[in-house]
């Protein structure tokens, strides 16, 4: 199992915001894609991303680093409503981002009153705890999806995920 996890990637002229294949045969069959800008797990850190103050697409890195310092707890429950949810073995709900066009400009797809409130609850918690909680947000969310599709497609063996 091939799984593709991306901010907006693209498919044959459409967005894609990640993907589940299964190798077969030397090639890659796909299994499930993410369509929706809500089902985007790159796009609700890319957010999260802005709201602290860096560019999205450029420094998520830094917030993964700043995570290590806060305590998740503190603002989980105020994030979790922005990013998808699993049911079943697919990503549905979250933040719809509204991402229309094929070549956009990601620093103006992402919703400003978003943005604005998330960069409040960073003054107000400390932009660690923001950071703390998106990144164990975000990794609960892969364990549970992950964990949901090797339970569905269980003649798959081997799991590889990428993470753009």
């Amino acid at each position: 199992m091939v799984i593709t996890l991306d901010g907006l990637g693209h498919d044959f002229g459409k967005q894609c915001f990640g993907a589940v294949f299964k190798g077969e045969d030397n090639h890659l069959k796909r299994l499930k894609t993410c369509w929706s800008s809500g089902n985007s797990l790159g796009l609700f850190y890319g957010m999260v991303t802005e709201a602290l103050g860096w560019r999205i697409s450029d420094g998520e890195g830094k917030t993964m680093g700043l995570s290590a310092y806060g305590n998740a707890d503190v603002l989980y429950n105020e994030l979790v409503h922005y990013a998808p949810h699993v049911e079943g073995s697919d990503l549905v709900g979250g933040y719809d981002f509204n991402v229309k066009s094929d070549l956009i400009n990601y620093r103006h797809s992402i919703s400003e009153p978003a943005i604005a409130h998330l960069s409040k609850l960073a003054k107000q918690a400390g932009r660690e705890q923001l950071a703390a909680a998106a990144q164990k947000l975000l990794e609960d969310i892969v364990i549970k999806w992950v964990d949901s599709l090797l339970r569905q497609y269980t003649e798959i063996k081997i799991f590889v995920l990428v993470v753009e």
